[in-house]
């Protein structure tokens, strides 16, 4: 009998040792997954986005060849996503930008200066440009995001040359001041935005493919870009 008791006080007391434990393993367990569910694949907020690509304009000469040639693009930009759901987004960005042209040589501005071209440049373009944009995407899967945006801002294009020079080379022979150097031109910009979540955390690829508009000089261009974005 003596026994018998002391098996069942033993039996007790395990009991009365392994139920907490046995509560605070699946507290635990409910917790972890608790915090499992929370943690997001796909990071949304304020970023920075930086790219890089090509911006070709569609002004021609006389014989349809392009005014200037494009080198490249580079950006820098600043946003929020003011509108986070899973399957939509809204996002502001602002975006200061650099474009680089081959223009065309100063015998060339004098044939087409002879032609009544009536659009020129000095030479080679180093274009700056600071827009803003709001973006509108959809997501078809959780780590893919397809959208439009558009905006606007001002491009500015200053005189590469001696402005001495320019005037004793370009403006008096010639008769030409170019409008694209003369200070802030308005731009318009809009397109589609193709964003990939990567699995390192914050940091997605993806392109901006947009329609530029210079108005005043430059005139109807695109600037397709692939983008690295961090967002915090």
């Amino acid at each position: 009998m003596r026994t018998q008791a002391a098996l069942l006080l033993a039996s007790s007391l395990l009991l009365t040792v392994a139920a907490p434990a046995s509560a605070q393993d699946s507290g635990a367990r409910r917790k972890s997954r608790s915090s499992e569910n929370i943690v997001r694949e796909v990071n949304k907020g304020l970023y920075l986005k930086s790219g890089v690509g090509v911006s070709p304009f569609f002004q021609t000469n006389s014989i349809g060849n392009p005014i200037v040639s494009p080198v490249m693009t580079v950006d820098l930009s600043v946003g929020n996503d003011i509108v986070d759901n899973e399957r939509l987004s809204m996002a502001v960005e602002a975006q200061f930008g650099q474009q680089l042209h081959q223009g065309p040589k100063v015998e060339e501005l004098a044939l087409e200066a002879a032609a009544g071209a009536p659009f020129l440049v000095s030479g080679d373009l180093h274009v700056f440009a600071l827009t803003a944009t709001y973006e509108v995407s959809v997501y078809p899967t959780r780590g893919f995001g397809i959208g439009v945006r558009g905006g606007g801002g001002v491009s500015i294009v200053p005189l590469l040359m001696n402005e001495q020079y320019y005037q004793e080379l370009i403006v008096t022979p010639l008769g030409i001041d170019a409008a694209v150097h003369r200070g802030p031109q308005p731009t318009i910009r809009g397109g589609a935005t193709l964003e990939y979540y990567t699995k390192l955390s914050h940091f997605s690829v993806g392109a901006d493919i947009d329609v530029l508009m210079v108005l005043g000089s430059l005139g109807f261009g695109l600037s397709p870009a692939g983008y690295l974005k961090y967002t915090f």
